[in-house]
Parts: C-alpha cells; structure tokens; sequence
C-alpha cells in the first residue's frame, strides 16, 4: 500500500509452521471433529497441531544447526501419538502449502498408511474414519474448514485416484 511520499510499505506475519497428518485405512481417511458441533452434518479437521511451541522456538531452530524440516518430521509423529494414540510406522511427506502472500506459516502434510496404537491423553472417541467420497465431499461443501486442509485432502486423493487407476489392469 502507497503510504507517505508514495513509500510503499507491506505488512508481513511469521507463525510457527504447523503439521497435518492424512491418516489412511484402505479406502478411508481419518478425521477428527472440527470445533463443537451442531445438529446436521459435522465439521471436520485433520490431525496436527504446532511444531514449535513459541515463535521463538523456531526462530533459534531456523538460525540454528538444526533443519527446520527435521524438527517437522520428528514432531508429526510426535502429534499423531500424543493427539490421535496411534504411533506412525510408515509415514511419507506430501508437501508444504504455505499461508499466503504477506503470511509465512507453512503447513507440513504428510500421509501415515502404516500405524499401531499407543498410548495418548485425549480422547479421539468422537473421531471417524470416512470414505474418500465423503471426505472430498466435506472438502468442496466447507465441512473441512481449514482451506489448505481442504486443498491438501483434494490433492491427496486425486493422487490416490490416479494411482489406483494406474494399478487397474
């Protein structure tokens, strides 16, 4: 924007980046209830949370001897046991999306089709497993509330698609 003597001046926001986990079953993905919810159809997330507790954390990991991406890696295993109780075994990184222009806080998304249980605190008994149509569904009706998620589950599952049409005879 013009501001004073026509100087253009910008504001920029730099968040800790987040993690989102695309668990997979079959043909099911795993999501859990987006806020509180109200009579009709559910809101729905994916699995993740922060990877830094503080902005500072991550500022001395950014200026530090350690790889942000490292830290990611380490710290989506570590939400997906410590929010959901299962214990990844095999996990593979789709992307990053970022927040947009002015926003510098990437979401990390990685897809986890091997697990086990393991022990947690919460509850994710009013978690569900859904059929990939009624994911994509509930990413082009706004049931997935979060927009990157929402694009990052629509990613996913074509990707799926395509590769399920690849192993057809």
């Amino acid at each position: 924007m013009a501001g004073a003597e026509g100087v253009e001046t910008t504001e920029s926001a730099r968040l800790s980046p987040g993690v989102r986990l695309v668990v997979v079953n079959d043909d099911e993905l795993f999501l859990l209830p987006d806020g509180p919810q109200s009579p009709g159809d559910p809101s729905w997330r994916l699995p993740g949370g922060p990877v830094f507790d503080s902005l500072p954390a991550y500022e001395a990991v950014r200026h530090g001897d350690y790889e942000v991406r490292d830290v990611v890696d380490e710290r989506a295993t570590e939400v997906l046991r410590e929010r959901v109780g299962l214990d990844p075994i095999m996990s593979e990184n789709l992307f990053i999306l970022p927040a947009g222009p002015g926003v510098e806080s990437d979401l990390h998304y990685y897809a986890v089709s091997r697990y086990r249980p393991a022990k947690r605190a919460g509850d994710p008994s009013d978690a569900t497993w859904l059929s990939r149509d009624q994911v994509r569904l509930a990413c082009l009706d706004g049931r997935v509330r979060e927009g990157r998620s929402a694009a990052a589950l629509l990613r996913y599952l074509d990707r799926a698609d395509e590769e399920d049409a690849d192993d057809e005879p």
